[in-house]
């Protein structure tokens, strides 16, 4: 029999990381990121990532990552069926010193190892403090060859304030749920640092959806089975689209 969990927590190992953006090098030779509107795969394995383009397109190259040499594909897609687990994602306050998390809260109470209030002040607006919103959540690539996860992390709001909602909602319809895992997107405005005004910007957003089922279904908490079967005819009553770009 296995370890009870209630003394060692179980846990999938990761395959990869979904991403949302790349890094470029600017004139002066400082890398920053950039954004995308397709994802982005990265693995140490270069034929899990040879699987991914060959299902959703793009050309598979090495990438130095901060963990050493892995493989990374930029691909077409802004769409991907995906199975999200029980409990596959994670949110805290996270204060970051380049690669060194400096602390972490829940925004009201310090998480482990860490004890206490939260040090930015819980009454405090979450933009004005020093602690971010990190979002990770964590789903199998249901047509890749791969039993791991697959995390995608966000330090958006958008993300952080949506995705929690809809993985809750996915968590009526079973342990291991059918959903699609997409990035649309969105407008709004920014400070323009060099005059001080407002101006208008794009940005894209992660989400979660699920087809083949309505929104009583799913919170009446049919089987897994049942939606999983109704969510793949949905997928045959059209042929399946190609992963499109917005480039």
């Amino acid at each position: 029999m296995p370890i009870d969990p209630s003394v060692l927590q179980r846990r999938h190992w990761q395959d990869g990381r979904i991403r949302l953006g790349v890094k470029k090098i600017s004139k002066n030779g400082k890398e920053y990121p950039s954004k995308i509107d397709t994802f982005r795969f990265t693995s140490p394995s270069k034929e899990m990532i040879e699987g991914v383009a060959e299902l959703y397109g793009g050309q598979v190259q090495s990438w130095e990552s901060p963990q050493g040499p892995q493989f990374e594909v930029v691909t077409d897609a802004q769409r991907i069926p995906v199975i999200v687990p029980p409990n596959g994602l994670s949110q805290n306050m996270e204060l970051w010193d380049g690669k060194l998390c400096v602390r972490r809260c829940t925004g009201v109470a310090m998480q482990p190892p860490f004890v206490g209030p939260c040090l930015c002040g819980a009454d405090r607006d979450i933009k004005h403090r020093l602690c971010k919103p990190h979002t990770r959540l964590g789903v199998f690539l249901k047509e890749v060859r791969s039993l791991g996860l697959w995390r995608l992390d966000s330090k958006g709001g958008n993300a952080a304030a949506e995705l929690p909602n809809a993985a809750e909602f996915l968590a009526h319809a079973g342990s291991y749920v059918d959903a699609w895992l997409y990035i649309a997107e969105r407008g709004g405005t920014i400070i323009d640092k060099e005059t001080g005004r407002p101006k208008p910007t794009t940005y894209m957003v992660p989400g979660l959806t699920m087809e083949g089922a309505s929104f009583d279904e799913l919170m009446s908490g049919r089987s897994r089975a049942a939606l999983s079967w109704a969510g793949a005819a949905s997928g045959r009553s059209r042929p399946r689209p190609r992963p499109t770009t917005l480039r």
